[in-house]
């Protein structure tokens, strides 16, 4: 499921402010008592003013317990009051499913930009009529590449960032930059003097002024100081923040990459699920000039990460690209390294088209360099991957079989067909007669017609050929020499 534009959202709105100490002053719907103590306690400033401190109007975005709410909230200093450090928030109640579905979320923000304080007449129902995505503009130049790296690609801990630029413009693209899962369950404020909690856990990201510094002191998270410069510690962190930072429309994961990594799922794990779709990327975007990238892309897949159906339809055309690229353009030992490598990842994958191209490109490698499909038999193959390219493996070798026969001579000298001619043992049962070309007459057959056949010894060593020797008499092909059975009236019979 991926994001949609909503035309039409019903949005519930509360007042809280100063009357005999910080509460609820108008509400245009009552909540449950645990979400309505939530909003009483977040509504108000986060850690003590200084004295004639003087603060712009904020945002503070966070889930209510039970996770069938967020809010979205703007506070102002209220300078109305005789009695310092007092505030009056407006907060929109927001259905959750609406509000991690919605494409942008410009439209939310506007029915909190007033111009004056907000009064208990704004807390009335309001609906929201477009959710569509604007164009946003560029985040100023700060300390995006280490806030995006301390949030996504790191250890996961709260992050405080201290004196940035337009904290509200970086938290609005921030959020709507974010997949379904992680919007979900995201708390976000952009000005707090001390560290925010909401349903017993850090908010994940909060702004504070640079002298706030000492607050944040023992804290658990991570400080990022704003207006510092530093180089990116990651391969990715250029590539999320241009997608966060500086593109018209925010976006950490792309609809596909969503779809692959689940990114609609309530436990998906977030921060896994964004490097998994980079890596995913980076390796497609290789696969067409580096084939073994295929490789990486089916540890993926097997991984377990990712969604199968997405992941199958997205690869497998490069998979069949990648085989028959490494049949004709790699060297024979690494050709059959990665066929044998990428072969043992598909089985159990429902990817017919890579399977055959796989054994395809197998077959005509085989007639080849009929030394590697040897050496790959040979390999331990606990889960018998290989055995289905048995077949493909004889077809190949039986390419370069030239037998003694008509309108078929043997090539002179220690050519292939003197070598491969006729394979025993070992490789002989794994072929399981595979590869035998019924033009030919049987084996036995053949000898009888060689010349000389009639003056063969009872038992007499054939000439060597390539993997193996037999033994034949006037019984048939033997192992074993059985020596010439003798009787009690004379010397040993023929």
């Amino acid at each position: 499921m991926g994001r949609r534009r909503l035309t039409m959202s019903a949005v519930e709105r509360q007042l809280h402010g100063y009357q005999q100490g910080h509460q609820l002053l108008a509400a245009s719907m009552p909540l449950p008592k645990a979400e309505q103590s939530v909003v009483n306690q977040l509504s108000d400033v986060a850690g003590p003013l200084r004295p004639r401190e003087r603060f712009e109007p904020y945002l503070t975005a966070y889930p209510l317990p039970g996770g069938k709410r967020y809010v979205l909230a703007r506070t102002w200093q209220d300078l109305t009051v005789a009695r310092a450090g007092c505030v009056r928030t407006l907060s929109l109640v927001i259905p959750m499913d609406e509000w991690v579905e919605a494409d942008g979320l410009s439209a939310y923000p506007d029915q909190l930009r007033l111009d004056r304080l907000p009064e208990p007449r704004d807390a009335t129902q309001v609906v929201v009529r477009d959710t569509g995505t604007e164009p946003l503009p560029p985040a100023p130049p700060f300390n995006g590449s280490e806030l995006l790296e301390a949030l996504f690609l790191e250890d996961v801990r709260p992050v405080v960032m201290l004196d940035a630029l337009e904290p509200e413009l970086v938290a609005t693209r921030l959020l709507t930059a974010l997949w379904p899962s992680l919007r979900r369950r995201f708390a976000v404020s952009t000005f707090a003097r001390s560290p925010r909690k909401v349903g017993g856990r850090d908010f994940d990201l909060v702004f504070a002024p640079k002298d706030a510094r000492s607050r944040f002191s023992d804290w658990n998270g991570r400080r990022v100081d704003g207006r510092s410069v530093q180089d990116a510690r990651h391969r990715w962190t250029g590539a999320i923040v241009a997608r966060v930072f500086d593109q018209p429309h925010p976006r950490l994961l792309t609809v596909p990459e969503t779809g692959l990594v689940g990114g609609n799922d309530a436990n998906q794990d977030d921060a896994a699920a964004l490097r998994i779709a980079l890596l995913w990327g980076e390796l497609a975007t290789k696969i067409h000039n580096t084939p073994t990238a295929a490789l990486g892309l089916l540890d993926i897949v097997n991984s377990g990460r990712v969604r199968d159906a997405h992941a199958v339809e997205a690869i497998e055309p490069s998979l069949v690209e990648a085989a028959n690229r490494a049949s004709t353009t790699f060297a024979d030992d690494d050709a059959w390294g990665f066929l044998g490598a990428i072969y043992r990842k598909l089985q159990g994958r429902s990817m017919p088209a890579g399977s055959a191209a796989v054994a395809d490109a197998v077959e005509r490698l085989a007639a080849r360099a009929p030394e590697g499909a040897v050496l790959l038999l040979s390999q331990e193959d606990p889960r018998g991957a290989l055995t289905e390219l048995v077949p493909r493996i004889a077809s190949g070798l039986g390419s370069n079989f030239t037998h003694d026969g008509e309108g078929r001579p043997d090539p002179p000298g220690n050519g292939p067909s003197r070598r491969y001619r006729e394979p025993t043992g070992r490789l002989a049962q794994r072929w399981g007669g595979h590869g035998h070309d019924p033009r030919d007459p049987p084996r036995r057959e053949r000898r009888r017609q060689a010349p000389g056949a009639g003056r063969l010894r009872p038992a007499e060593r054939v000439r060597r050929g390539g993997w193996g020797c037999r033994l034949i008499s006037r019984r048939g092909p033997s192992s074993r020499f059985s020596p010439p059975r003798r009787t009690a009236k004379g010397p040993a019979s023929d």
